[in-house]
């Protein structure tokens, strides 16, 4: 049997999106190494896919390609990543959970976190950049779920990457903003615009 070093608490897609981008990697890594745990997945199903999807999880054990590459651009549908030959070979690749945005944002904020804490310590405004900056990256994967079940013409503020308020107006948001965030942390929320299709 495979060690994946996966804390064994962790039994849904959503706690194992909770952990540390290092333990993402090593679960990662272990499948590179021991490309047979996908027939294990395919065998016991344990999400009840359905054939054509325990199909595409099959051709994953065959067809990855592990190589460094590089993040081109993000187009609506997906993103360009380039590997490094001569010439660079262009992939288009899909997100399969949260958009490259947000892992972008998620992965560069946990990269450069210490250095992010000393600038804050040494000017407290930053704080206020930075959950601003964050609320953006959280702002793009939530106003595309929220279209997608059909909300329209509506505002939002996040905070620490959850959404706390929502109203038909910008003023509606604030004034509730103002009755239940702590006045220290008021600046904090990132309040957006969802206009729908």
């Amino acid at each position: 049997m495979v060690k994946t070093k996966i804390p064994e608490d962790v039994t849904t897609v959503e706690e194992f999106m909770e952990l540390p981008g290092e333990e993402k990697i090593k679960a990662r890594e272990a499948l590179y190494k021991h490309p047979k745990l996908f027939d294990s997945f395919v065998r016991k199903n344990p999400f009840n896919f359905s054939q054509d999807e325990l199909e595409i999880v099959k051709s994953w054990k065959k067809n990855f390609i592990k190589d460094e590459f590089y993040l081109f651009r993000y187009l609506k549908k997906y993103a360009i990543f380039l590997d490094d030959s001569s010439p660079p070979k262009a992939y288009g690749v899909l997100a399969l959970k949260s958009d490259f945005h947000e892992m972008a944002g998620e992965a560069m904020r946990e990269k450069y976190w210490e250095e992010i804490e000393k600038l804050i310590k040494k000017d407290s405004n930053l704080l206020t950049v930075y959950h601003q900056e964050m609320g953006k990256v959280h702002a793009r994967t939530f106003g595309r779920r929220l279209s997608e079940i059909g909300l329209r013409n509506a505002w939002f503020a996040i905070l620490e990457g959850e959404i706390v308020a929502g109203g038909s107006t910008r003023e509606e948001v604030e004034r509730i903003l103002d009755g239940i965030i702590p006045m220290e942390k008021r600046n904090f929320a990132y309040i957006f615009h969802l206009r729908g299709r």
